[in-house]
């Protein structure tokens, strides 16, 4: 197989990424982009009843944190960046593809490693100096939510009863706002701050954005290096792209124990090799078993796996915490 196998547990969080096509900033955040972004997460968390821990869109790429724990994950990502693209698209007036490749997920193995993403992500714009701190980011993120602990308001529109109205011979403009639907995306917690109160999360996440955004801010004061400015970045041409973009090998996994690492990288081969033994059968026509979490061939991204009954306990994906 020439991609990494597809392996969804119901028990991890997956750290999900994508990139827009050669990078271009098909995402950058207007008003209207923006917008689309929110109204189309918030409706496919609802619609396939996912879990987001937390996410940020910067102009060419976006990061979030994502829980399936009905293991359609796929679904999920599939819905969201199908509807996203199109409306994009149309809103930029091209054709093609918005994403140049698959999106890619990867399992965080424990809490710190969450923790480590959560960081990463929401200080994103901060490391590549076009903001002094992620609440000067014009684009979509969850920070805010993490200090509020509140929903995120979004407003998603109904295409088809926008269609319906349209059709109609009395069709009155002022009308299609009667198609959008407003939706309130709920943050789950982090798994190891479940215990905690609102307001101790509030000040977790805040103490430990602090410091690194110091760190990150003493690094590009001694570089004398400056911030692009959310000016800038709302009025950059969606179809530049970085002069020198940065790509780094894609991880199996996140974690710094090495015993998580090992067994999950021993989990993934043994899967792997069940799922080619059940992949060589189908093709000579049997309806093999394939291994508990794999998409099985013929199965497209927008329909859900069938039931199928896993050749060995289907906890031995989620015994690695």
């Amino acid at each position: 197989m020439g991609r990494p196998l597809r392996i969804q547990d119901p028990s991890y969080c997956y750290f999900v990424t994508n990139r827009c096509f050669q990078e271009r900033f098909f995402l950058t955040p207007t008003p209207e982009i923006n917008a689309l972004i929110l109204g189309w997460l918030a409706r496919s968390a609802k619609r396939y009843n996912v879990k987001i821990f937390f996410f940020l869109f910067m102009s060419n790429h976006f990061h979030m944190a994502v829980r399936a724990p009905h293991e359609n994950l796929h679904n999920f990502m599939g819905y969201f960046q199908c509807n996203l693209a199109h409306d994009v698209n149309r809103l930029l007036k091209r054709t093609g593809s918005l994403f140049e490749r698959r999106y890619s997920a990867e399992p965080m193995l424990d809490g710190d490693a969450m923790m480590a993403k959560w960081r990463y992500t929401m200080t994103n714009p901060v490391e590549a100096n076009l903001v002094s701190h992620v609440r000067f980011w014009p684009g979509e993120s969850s920070y805010q939510a993490h200090l509020d602990q509140t929903p995120i308001s979004a407003v998603w529109t109904d295409r088809d009863k926008l269609r319906a109205m349209r059709r109609r011979k009395s069709h009155n403009p002022d009308d299609e706002v009667l198609a959008d639907q407003h939706i309130e995306l709920h943050l789950a917690p982090l798994p190891f701050l479940e215990d905690h109160t609102p307001a101790q999360r509030a000040r977790f996440f805040k103490r430990s954005l602090s410091a690194h955004t110091r760190v990150l801010t003493k690094h590009r004061n001694e570089h004398d290096q400056k911030v692009l400015g959310a000016l800038n970045i709302r009025t950059q041409s969606p179809f530049d792209r970085p002069k020198n973009p940065t790509r780094s090998p894609r991880p199996l996994c996140h974690t710094r124990c090495t015993i998580r690492r090992n067994t999950y990288r021993k989990l993934v081969r043994e899967v792997t090799e069940a799922y080619r033994a059940a992949n060589a059968l189908w093709r000579e026509g049997l309806l093999p078993t394939f291994p508990p979490g794999t998409i099985p061939p013929g199965w497209s991204c927008t329909t859900s796996a069938p039931d199928i009954t896993p050749p060995y306990s289907s906890t031995s994906a989620s015994s690695v915490q």
